[in-house]
């Protein structure tokens, strides 16, 4: 008997999120200290205001940070409107995540264990952040092969081999920033 779009909707959510939280504390690590990211982006921010050398008003800027379930929830959401003929939001090891003030990057590592996206991309003006966000970056490099499921890495559709998305981030203001591939 096959399956009704709702079981499939349900099943491809569960191969996606199986094992996210798991994979996402292996990389995060101790990155996952609570307010690193909001001290980090209030010193700098104050940093440039004394200097004059911020781009934006430094009352402009705030750090906040999304969990890992509020993410998930809100992927499969746009999974479920935008995904209606298949069930999925894209196909296995396609499509582009941008995270626009991305911080520390947390949010770019969740939606990298959560979906097999071809590349998730961080757009961050602060450096401090931007920093922190390269050493996250390296830390997936090192561990993701092996911290994500392996549902994450073989095509649902036909088992061939899908590479672990690629995670970038540019230190850049995202009110100019190439979005091309979005």
């Amino acid at each position: 008997m096959p399956i009704t779009a709702e079981q499939r909707r349900q099943l491809n959510r569960k191969r996606r999120d199986g094992r996210a939280a798991e994979a996402y504390a292996a990389i995060l690590g101790d990155l996952d200290a609570p307010m690193l990211g909001a001290c980090i982006s209030l010193k700098e921010r104050e940093d440039t205001k004394k200097a004059g050398t911020m781009a934006a008003p430094a009352d402009a800027l705030r750090y906040t940070e999304c969990s890992l379930p509020a993410l998930q929830r809100t992927l499969g959401k746009i999974q479920d409107k935008y995904g209606e003929g298949s069930g999925k939001l894209q196909e296995d090891g396609e499509g582009v995540f941008y995270d626009l003030g991305s911080g520390l990057g947390k949010a770019c590592l969740q939606a990298a264990v959560c979906y097999p996206f071809e590349a998730v991309v961080g757009i961050e003006v602060l450096e401090g952040l931007h920093t922190m966000a390269l050493e996250l970056k390296q830390r997936y490099d090192d561990k993701a092969p092996e911290a994500l499921p392996p549902s994450q890495r073989r095509s649902e559709d036909d088992g061939r081999p899908i590479d672990v998305p690629e995670l970038e981030f540019r230190h850049t203001s995202f009110a100019g920033a190439d979005l091309g591939e979005a």
